[in-house]
């Protein structure tokens, strides 16, 4: 089970709070596997192993410059159905103050990894998420697209990781400001400290959905296993954007 919590404005993220807690089903939690919002943005390119379950709860909060608050929840399930691949269920539910278009959506998300990590070349995966309209006011199927690469540069397995991602998300029914094309750019980097501790960071480049906005956030997180099947992760950031733009 994870929970997170996250402080953002809508054009302006002044800061950011996360914290995150993940249940592992069948299998020992792995501090070190990387997935968005756990607690920051960035993905590695390592699927769960093959017959794994983990349950998620991802939380935010959104203080928007209007003033408006915004309660975002996501319940997620993983599994890992095959060899180097898996796939997870999300439902988006949003509350509070602000515009809740898209509560109630679900999210579907399948993984790939297309390249085991060498001594020359780094890990890469593929990601694809269909956002269903099946929340409130919600229109057209999102369709996103993600590409993760990760290069462990220290002695030892998971020590000194860098990461890459590049997402390209098609806004199927765009309102009248908003693009239909979505691009961004994260970099990141995560160590072990220990065996049971992981501190990481990115830097988020977007594009936002609004036309002509364009956004920048930095986030640096910690994870730490409290159990052998619970890892609880602390995040924070600050900068122009925030994690996801709403529908």
């Amino acid at each position: 089970m994870q929970a997170s919590a996250l402080l953002t404005g809508r054009a302006m993220k002044l800061a950011a709070m996360v914290c995150s807690l993940l249940l592992s089903l069948t299998a020992l939690a792995d501090v070190a596997n990387l997935d968005s919002g756990l607690p920051i943005e960035i993905e590695d390119a390592r699927p769960i192993e093959r017959g794994e379950k983990a349950l998620q709860l991802i939380t935010r909060w959104e203080r928007q410059r209007s003033g408006a608050n915004l309660f975002v929840v996501e319940p997620q399930f993983q599994w890992g159905f095959a060899a180097r691949s898996q796939v997870a269920l999300t439902l988006h539910t949003l509350a509070g103050t602000a515009d809740r278009t898209g509560n109630g959506d679900l999210r579907l998300q399948l993984m790939r990894q297309l390249h085991e990590e060498t001594a020359l070349l780094p890990a890469f995966a593929a990601f694809l998420r269909l956002d269903v309209p099946t929340g409130h006011e919600s229109r057209g199927l999102d369709t996103t697209v993600r590409l993760a690469a990760t290069k462990t540069l220290g002695a030892e397995p998971d020590t000194h990781q860098l990461h890459a991602n590049v997402v390209w998300t098609r806004n199927a029914a765009p309102g009248v400001d908003e693009r239909s094309q979505v691009r961004r750019l994260l970099v990141g980097y995560s160590t072990l400290l220990g065996e049971r501790t992981a501190v990481l960071g990115d830097l988020i480049r977007e594009e936002e959905r609004s036309r002509g906005a364009l956004g920048t956030v930095v986030e640096l997180g910690l994870r730490r296993e409290l159990s052998r099947e619970t890892t609880l992760s602390l995040g924070v950031g600050a900068g122009r954007g925030g994690p996801e733009v709403s529908r």
